[in-house]
């Protein structure tokens, strides 16, 4: 994660996540909604799979995150689903899965009622996040939102 987070690396991957965000969507807007997908992968080995589906009951998009094998922590994987979440202008917190080798899964599903007026706060969220062109700065305001959203949605203790 050290060697990730240097300004070289952290502006290789946000490019690669938002080259793969923005051509996800290009292709699932031309291709009514059927489930494409597409693969990026950094030059220090972080893979990062994405796909948007839809049906008439909703639009789910699904995010795979691993270093092929390769060591990754939870906290890590979370973090770089934040940073992904962020790129995408998708809400936080995000329900992360951890799976084998270790391999991170998130999902949104949004109902085809709320699309419509989601679509339009992601694009606004998207461009606001966007903005900000300190690859470091913006990892730790990922990170944070993330943070901020989990502490809001968790239950009260009384």
């Amino acid at each position: 994660m050290d060697q990730l987070v240097t300004p070289e690396n952290l502006t290789e991957c946000i490019s690669r996540m938002d080259g793969l965000i923005d051509a996800e969507e290009h292709l699932s807007t031309i291709s009514q909604g059927l489930p494409q997908g597409l693969e990026d992968e950094t030059k220090l080995g972080l893979h990062l799979s994405f796909r948007i589906a839809g049906n008439k009951q909703a639009v789910i998009y699904y995010l795979v995150v691993s270093r092929n094998g390769q060591e990754l922590t939870f906290a890590e994987g979370a973090e770089l689903v934040a940073l992904f979440c962020d790129r995408a202008g998708l809400p936080h917190p995000v329900a992360i899965t951890e799976g084998e080798k270790p391999v991170f899964y998130a999902e949104w599903l949004i109902k085809h009622s709320d699309w419509k007026a989601m679509k339009k706060m992601m694009a606004k969220v998207r461009a606001e996040n966007r903005s900000e062109k300190n690859p470091q700065k913006a990892f730790v305001l990922a990170i944070n939102r993330e943070i901020a959203a989990r502490q809001a949605a968790a239950p009260a203790n009384p």
